[in-house]
């Protein structure tokens, strides 16, 4: 074990996992097993027992997170963050020893998703709990830096695909890079599909309906000022920075939102390896999905790759406690049609009106008198194949979603993930057999068709 990560382990080891596990209730033992996991992997057993850690967290019931767990361990929920903390210093303990396997990597990925779970129910379940668990360095974002990266999860259905699209799920849907100019008012640096990159003030963008953040802060903090000044007057003042919809990084005259930072940076004269490990797709697992939005990259900078680069620090996390349940059920759903997808063998099928909606779109956006009204949907340039794709995708989470919600109920109703997986599979083979005895597609599977191969 390394130093680094055995100071940090004495430093923030949580009281409850050090306990006698013997008395253990299983969601404290399970916390201690994971913290344990961490303190003991080195970069030949990183990848096996992260995998064994991750299952156990899989399987465990989080609906058993409730008030009366909380009542009886007060310190559950600040226990959560530390090992999530433990779960990225091991990581940084790994890379300053060489090179990391992106098996290890993605274990520490997936576990981390998992412990943020486990938090969010925590969370739900805590009367008058604080939105921030955070450092000394924040407590809210009044404090933010110049240079400091939000990465954050929108609470549109289509933030939840974009934040399972890679071959391993995550939490998050965008960045955001803030820059403080000198009159103290900070602003946010980005990228949309609606509109390229933009600038906006910092209140706006914290406006938009945002479920969770969490910031992130760069080692060499000048450099970071500095990019975030360049990438703002690039933006605010320089020619229009089209959205980048092949999500190919290789050069940055068109840009999507997690290739900011690195862009930045760049401009700054800093490294150009950030994120250090990218977001890989599966090309394999759904062929037709990738064809269909034109998408022939094999990775991308994803917006939850900076947590996982050491030349990054979490310095506070906030979540919209009311948003937590919706978050949760889009994920499900998501991952739920995902998976359909893969193991199913159907395919994204766009309709006529998915393709009549965009090009009507493109044309308004190209007619003076129009291009107002429709000035927050599609940029004029967009690429037609893509923007069917998404909206056609969007289409089918939405129709999975509302199938979802009128069979069990509302976000808001607990239920194991386990069994609302299991649920959602049954919805939708029973819309497939529905639209295969009707001999017309309704539903999801007006969407989702099988592609033949089986």
């Amino acid at each position: 074990m390394s130093r680094t990560l055995a100071l940090a382990l004495v430093l923030f080891a949580p009281a409850s996992a050090l306990a006698d596990q013997a008395s253990a209730p299983p969601a404290i033992e399970l916390l201690g097993e994971v913290s344990a996991t961490f303190a003991d992997m080195d970069r030949d057993t990183c990848a096996g027992k992260l995998e064994a850690t991750f299952a156990s967290l899989r399987a465990f019931d989080t609906t058993a997170l409730d008030a009366t767990f909380v009542d009886a361990h007060p310190r559950a929920l600040a226990d959560v963050w530390v090992v999530q903390r433990q779960g990225v210093d091991a990581l940084r303990a790994l890379h300053e020893e060489g090179p990391v396997d992106e098996a290890c990597v993605d274990g520490v990925r997936r576990v981390d998703v998992a412990l943020r779970t486990a938090a969010d129910h925590l969370l739900m379940a805590t009367q008058d709990a604080s939105p921030w668990l955070g450092t000394a360095e924040l407590t809210s974002f009044e404090g933010l830096r110049s240079g400091d990266v939000l990465v954050t999860r929108g609470g549109a259905l289509s933030s939840a695909g974009i934040a399972h699209f890679g071959a391993v799920d995550s939490s998050f849907s965008h960045n955001a890079l803030v820059y403080v100019d000198t009159h103290g008012d900070a602003w946010t640096v980005e990228a949309y599909l609606e509109k390229g990159g933009l600038v906006q003030p910092l209140g706006a963008f914290l406006d938009h309906g945002l479920g969770r953040v969490v910031v992130l802060r760069y080692e060499d903090e000048a450099t970071a000022a500095k990019a975030a000044h360049l990438a703002y007057q690039r933006v605010a003042h320089g020619p229009a920075i089209p959205y980048d919809e092949a999500f190919d990084s290789s050069s940055h005259e068109e840009l999507f939102c997690s290739e900011i930072m690195p862009w930045a940076l760049g401009l700054a004269g800093g490294p150009t390896d950030v994120p250090l490990h990218r977001t890989r797709f599966d090309h394999d697992a759904t062929p037709e999905l990738f064809d269909a939005m034109g998408i022939e990259v094999p990775d991308l900078a994803a917006p939850a790759d900076l947590m996982f680069d050491p030349r990054f620090r979490v310095v506070g996390e906030w979540r919209d406690l009311n948003a937590l349940p919706e978050l949760h059920r889009q994920d499900a759903v998501v991952d739920g049609m995902f998976r359909w997808m893969m193991e199913q063998d159907v395919a994204l099928v766009p309709s006529w009106t998915h393709k009549a909606t965009v090009d009507v779109g493109l044309a308004a956006r190209r007619t003076p008198l129009l291009r107002a009204a429709v000035r927050e949907r599609l940029h004029p340039d967009g690429d037609r194949q893509f923007l069917v794709a998404a909206l056609a995708l969007q289409d089918a989470g939405q129709r999975l979603y509302d199938t979802v919600e009128a069979d069990v109920g509302g976000p808001e109703v607990p239920m194991p993930r386990a069994a609302l997986d299991a649920r959602i599979e049954v919805l939708l083979s029973e819309d497939a057999t529905d639209a295969g005895r009707r001999g017309h597609r309704g539903g999801v599977s007006r969407v989702l068709r099988p592609t033949g191969r089986k």
